[in-house]
């Protein structure tokens, strides 16, 4: 979605241990890493150390609201963000716009439920449910406050048979570590997810997103139309 990222500053909210920011400096763009762990930040640190990245990806521990760095980025991305924020939603992605330049392009992965009956029977699965007391996934009305806060947004809808069954397929390991068998197990339910969520339209039953978007002033900036690559 991002295409070449070569020259550009790219703003990662909730960077973590910098895994994702690591791969787009190593891919040539210059990133800024901001977490509220110190923990997180300091493995950051050590792994761009080790990949001899340093200079092209910086990691700071800092809230959102108190980033005071540059805020001319060519591209914002955040994981895992926004669904712990959905009380301040609209003040969350007006700040977030306030960093980027009026071209920026806006990455966000994201877990949703479209379909209340299939959250409940999510729920009910002999899965244990992991997460913190003010979170929960991403709804339609949410999705459609993003919508309304920038200028295109585009979503790609994931995890229907992936989410249901892939944690019984892995036995808790994680794909890369697991055999022949179980990667192919695990590959036809990414191509059964694709029929489902994007052949056939069934997006309700997805349980991530990702959704790309273009910030308010990007019309202005003489772009008629949004292309994805």
């Amino acid at each position: 979605m991002l295409g070449d990222v070569r020259g550009k500053r790219i703003l990662d909210i909730g960077c973590g241990d910098g895994t994702r920011s690591i791969l787009l400096a190593l891919k040539g763009a210059r990133v800024v890493g901001i977490d509220l762990s110190k923990e997180a930040i300091a493995a950051a640190r050590a792994k761009a150390y080790s990949h001899a990245i340093s200079e092209a990806a910086e990691f700071i521990c800092c809230p959102l609201e108190l980033y005071t760095g540059a805020c001319e980025f060519d591209v914002i991305i955040g994981w895992n963000i926004l669904h712990h924020l959905i009380s301040e939603l609209s003040g969350v992605l007006a700040r977030i716009q306030s960093l980027g330049k009026p071209d920026c392009g806006y990455l966000f992965y994201e877990p949703i439920n479209l379909s209340p009956l299939l959250r409940r029977v999510r729920l009910m699965l002999p899965v244990p449910v992991v997460g913190t007391p003010d979170e929960r996934p991403l709804e339609a009305r949410e999705l459609e406050i993003i919508r309304g806060s920038f200028c295109q947004v585009d979503v790609v809808y994931f995890g229907f048979a992936v989410r249901l069954f892939s944690r019984f397929i892995l036995k808790n390991s994680n794909y890369e570590q697991s055999s022949r068998i179980r990667r192919f197990a695990h590959d036809a339910l990414g191509r059964l997810d694709w029929l489902l969520l994007r052949a056939l339209h069934l997006s309700k039953l997805a349980s991530t997103a990702v959704i790309f978007a273009r910030a308010r002033d990007f019309q202005r900036c003489g772009h008629s139309r949004f292309v994805m690559t």
